[in-house]
């Protein structure tokens, strides 16, 4: 399966994206908020499959500041970038830094399901 790295600052729907998609068998790793998100990626010893990020964090960086610190990264450039929001009015803005899926909360978890095992 897929390994997966969930960015959220939501506690209780980190909870249920771990979760949900550890039973279907994805790896996960998980960040509260982009700072901690860009540690772990800047671990030479971790490449995710996909990232399910959300854009407006509480803390620090934003989700869309994250996305361009990724793409400046030429190691993580085949990492698929999953964008969930509750604010459709990013989905240009995050499409034209190479961002193919966005999910609007409330999400179908399946759908994230779905995309994970697509990576897989």
């Amino acid at each position: 399966m897929s390994t997966v790295l969930l960015v959220e600052d939501d506690r209780d729907l980190l909870f249920l994206y771990r979760v949900t998609l550890n039973k279907y068998g994805h790896t996960i790793k998980e960040a509260s908020d982009a700072r901690i998100a860009l540690d772990l990626l800047d671990d030479p010893h971790y490449l995710p499959d996909i990232i399910f990020l959300d854009i407006n964090m509480a803390v620090g960086l934003s989700g869309y500041g994250l996305i361009e610190e990724i793409r400046k990264r030429p190691r993580l450039n085949k990492v698929e970038i999953v964008v969930v929001t509750a604010n459709d009015q990013y989905r240009t803005q995050v499409m034209e830094k190479g961002v193919r899926h966005f999910l609007v909360k409330p999400i179908n978890i399946l759908e994230m399901v779905a995309l994970a095992d697509r990576r897989a």
